[in-house]
């Protein structure tokens, strides 16, 4: 039995209940504990009751910051070690295949302009406890795509909260919350879904706290304008149980998935083509759904094999 979608506003509610449950079962938590530890950082290590009380009786508010001079030294020493991938052959005769996979790395990282990326996500981690990647393939210059590296705000970043392992691959899900303009919307998922977010203000949300005019950038929240209302958007990856076919190859037995897109002509083209024959067989696969309030802009089978967001 194949997968079944449950209809559009009934998995709209799904997705903003599972969104519920990890913010309040401990993302939260955890942004109340990264707020302070940022505060920290910038030197503001004085409670407000206590600056006010030092105030009123004259006495200098002074702060040594020795957690900044600290962090900026290990940053240092991450800059400093940060490791070299490289690929190494393990059979005899495979040494063109590792020299071709270090150079695809290289230019990988030099298009991500990795050095720079991996010390911002590093200071994400020493500064809150978390920092995170995404990493998947963007079609925005290259028609055949190319390996996108970004760095994803760890407040936007809601890991399975019942997991107990940093490996996501161990994971049921992995949230992103964002907030898009109807524009952004637009660009992204089509012009019904930003006319729907265009027409409606804050009181034409359906799920509490999906429409709001706030944002975390580098303007206050006055300066946005309050004729530009802001969706909450959420992007979810999760573990779902499907049967798919799958090509096999007759002498190995290795297996791959046929992509979700592909039709009976193709695939039977692509099997006789290479050998292998096709079979029908279950398997947990990697679901991507994306909502905002109580429409859905995007639900359909990931094509990876792991999530897209990678702790840092």
């Amino acid at each position: 039995m194949a997968f079944k979608r449950l209809d559009d506003a009934a998995l709209a509610r799904e997705q903003y209940k599972r969104y519920e449950y990890a913010r309040d079962l401990g993302h939260l938590r955890f942004l109340e504990k990264a707020r302070k530890c940022a505060d920290y950082f910038d030197g503001k290590q004085w409670e407000e009751s206590v600056r006010a009380e030092l105030k009123a009786q004259g006495k200098p508010i002074l702060t040594i910051n020795k957690i900044f001079a600290t962090l900026i030294t290990i940053l240092g020493q991450q800059v400093e070690r940060r490791a070299d991938v490289s690929f190494e052959p393990m059979t005899e005769g495979s040494d063109a295949v590792a020299d071709a996979l270090s150079k695809v790395w290289v230019q990988i990282a030099q298009n991500n302009k990795l050095d720079w990326l991996q010390s911002e996500v590093a200071m994400d981690g020493f500064i809150s406890s978390r920092g995170y990647y995404d990493v998947r393939m963007n079609f925005d210059q290259e028609m055949k795509g190319e390996v996108k590296i970004t760095k994803v705000s760890y407040k936007n970043v809601m890991p399975d909260p019942d997991a107990s392992s940093y490996d996501p691959d161990e994971w049921a899900d992995v949230i992103v919350t964002k907030w898009m303009t109807p524009d952004e919307i637009e660009m992204m998922y089509g012009k019904e879904y930003a006319d729907i977010f265009r027409a409606r203000g804050s009181s034409g949300s359906y799920l509490y706290d999906s429409i709001d005019y706030k944002r975390d950038s580098f303007g206050s929240n006055s300066t946005i304008s309050q004729t530009s209302n802001l969706v909450r958007v959420l992007e979810r990856q999760y573990r779902k149980i499907d049967f798919a076919p799958h090509f096999v190859d007759p002498v190995t037995g290795d297996t791959r998935v046929v992509p979700s897109d592909w039709g009976r002509a193709q695939i039977a083209r692509v099997a006789q083509a290479a050998g292998v024959q096709v079979i029908r067989r279950k398997l947990r696969r990697i679901r991507w759904t994306v909502s905002a309030d109580d429409q859905i802009l995007h639900d359909d089978w990931s094509p990876y094999e792991h999530f897209t967001i990678v702790p840092f």
